[in-house]
């Protein structure tokens, strides 16, 4: 009996430690969370601010064009011109918000196929050039290919984010170097309009955001520069293909 005493015991002690672990946990969990959902509603609050700005603005624009038939063709154009910026500005930010929603949500669609990640690179250094002909983006790589089974179209918009971004004060010309590393192949773009803290803004956050969660997926890495380099870059792993 006294065995026996002494083991319901020290079960009993078990349990007691077990349950005391428990509650730790939970709590430390439940103030993780209260401080994502404070960080959110901040996020929140300040992109419904930010949002709310050129949805304003293209209202305002376009009430003022209806209703004033005096002004010259100039000065419609101009109007025009900034009816389309804020428009952009606005489809950019609900696009990045849905995007980021299904990501953390884990309800992306992937569309997965075999590919060579330097090609898809390359694709999007060709299409910031194509469309800003003075960007002649500087590339150098210690690696002929890199065959992966990844989203190439994902991946080429997380490229072209990283060489420019419509919004920027102003568009340095990025230099593209490619070398492997113990992680896979290290792509390293210096300097990158997107990691520049002069830049920095929801749109800026919500595109981090993205492409960290996307290389997260794919196993590889997202760094940003720390603040205060003279020369903002973004540093992303890619790891090796499976099989």
């Amino acid at each position: 009996l006294i065995i026996l005493c002494l083991v319901y015991y020290r079960h009993i002690q078990r349990l007691n430690q077990a349950l005391f672990q428990a509650k730790r946990d939970t709590e430390e969990a439940l103030q993780c969370a209260q401080r994502a959902n404070e960080t959110k509603s901040i996020f929140l609050a300040d992109l419904r601010q930010h949002i709310s700005k050129p949805i304003h603005a293209v209202v305002a624009l376009s009430k003022q064009l209806a209703a004033n038939p005096r002004l010259t063709d100039e000065e419609r154009a101009a109007t025009q011109q900034t009816i389309t910026r804020y428009t952009q500005q606005l489809i950019r930010l609900v696009n990045g918000v849905l995007d980021l929603s299904r990501l953390e949500a884990g309800m992306t669609k992937w569309q997965l196929s075999s590919c060579d990640l330097l090609q898809v690179l390359h694709q999007a250094i060709d299409e910031v050039q194509l469309h800003h002909p003075e960007m002649q983006i500087n590339y150098s790589s210690r690696v002929e290919q890199w065959p992966a089974h990844t989203d190439p179209k994902r991946l080429m918009q997380l490229f072209s984010s990283c060489l420019y971004q419509p919004y920027a004060a102003s568009h340095p010309v990025p230099s593209v170097e490619v070398t492997p590393c113990s992680e896979g192949i290290r792509i390293r773009i210096t300097p990158s309009s997107l990691a520049d803290t002069a830049n920095s803004c929801e749109e800026s956050t919500i595109r981090h955001d993205i492409n960290h969660r996307t290389l997260t997926y794919f196993g590889g890495t997202y760094c940003i520069s720390p603040d205060g380099v003279p020369t903002p870059w973004i540093e992303i792993t890619y790891p090796k293909k499976r099989g």
